[in-house]
C-alpha cells in the first residue's frame, strides 16, 4: 500500500476492521480501505511527524444492526508539533466510502485548551473504552487526559522522569498506565489523574504498554530485551 511521502510511523485497524489509519513523517494520516487498499481521505494541517494514529470505537456493523456504538467515526492524530487533532466523519449520504466527508472536530493545544498544550512532540494517543476521553503523552514527561465533550483537558499526570512513550487504558477506562524513557510504567486512576503504581524493573526505556483483555494484567517491553508481566488487579483499589 503506497501514498505516503516520508516514513510510516504507526497504524492502527478500525474496530470492525475495515478500515486503516496511518501516520507519517510528511505531516499526514491516512484513512484505508483494507479491501481495495485504496486511500479514503488524507488527513493533513500538521507540521511535523505524526507519531501515533487511534481510531474511535465506531462501527459500522454494530451501526447496521441498531445496536451500541459510538455515534460516528472518529480518527485521532498525535504529532512532533505538540498537537493532538481529532476529525470526525460528516453524514455520508449516499456517497458511501469513496467520498468520506470529514472535518477537524478538536484540535487540542490550539483551537481547543491550549493553555494545557503540550510542550513537546506527542508519542501516543488513544481513546478511553467510551470515547468519552482522549489519552495523549508526549516528550514534556506528561499524560494528558482530554475530554472530548466540552474539549478541555482534565487532569495533566506528572510522574515520569524522561519521555513518555505510550498510554494505554485499561478495559474498563478506569486506569491509565504509561510506559517511559526513564525505564518504569506507571498506572493511573483516570477519575483524578492520581499514581497509583509505579512498576520497577526494567533496566532500559520501556517503549510499549498493553493490557490484557480483563484488565487484570500489563504487559511491558524494553530495551533491555525484555518483555514484563505485572499484576495490576488489585491496584486500582
Amino acid at each position: 500500500m503506497h501514498g505516503h511521502r516520508s516514513a510510516v510511523l504507526c497504524v492502527c485497524f478500525s474496530s470492525d476492521g475495515s478500515l486503516l489509519l496511518t501516520g507519517a513523517a510528511d505531516g499526514t494520516a491516512k484513512l484505508w480501505q483494507v479491501d481495495t487498499q485504496e486511500v479514503l481521505h488524507t488527513f493533513s494541517g500538521h507540521n511535523g511527524w505524526v507519531f501515533s494514529v487511534a481510531f474511535n470505537h465506531f462501527s459500522y456493523e454494530a451501526e447496521r444492526r441498531m445496536s451500541d456504538s459510538a455515534d460516528r467515526l472518529m480518527v485521532c492524530t498525535g504529532c512532533d508539533d505538540h498537537r493532538v487533532r481529532v476529525w470526525e466523519l460528516e453524514d455520508e449520504g449516499d456517497s458511501g466510502r469513496s467520498a468520506m466527508p470529514w472535518r477537524l472536530a478538536l484540535d487540542f493545544g490550539a483551537a481547543h485548551d491550549k493553555p494545557n498544550a503540550h510542550r513537546s512532540g506527542v508519542r501516543s494517543v488513544c481513546f478511553s473504552p467510551h470515547d468519552t476521553f482522549i489519552a495523549s503523552c508526549a516528550a514534556d514527561l506528561s499524560i494528558k487526559l482530554w475530554r472530548v465533550l466540552d474539549a478541555e483537558c482534565s487532569s495533566t499526570m506528572r510522574s515520569h522522569a524522561d519521555w513518555v512513550t505510550q498510554v494505554g487504558f485499561s478495559p474498563d477506562g478506569l486506569l491509565v498506565a504509561s510506559s517511559s524513557y526513564d525505564h518504569t510504567a506507571i498506572l493511573w486512576r483516570v477519575a483524578d489523574g492520581e499514581a497509583l503504581l509505579t512498576f520497577y524493573g526494567h533496566e532500559s526505556w520501556v517503549a510499549s504498554v498493553a493490557w490484557s483483555p480483563d484488565g487484570a494484567q500489563l504487559a511491558t517491553c524494553s530495551g533491555d530485551f525484555t518483555v514484563r508481566l505485572w499484576d495490576v488487579k488489585r491496584a486500582d483499589g
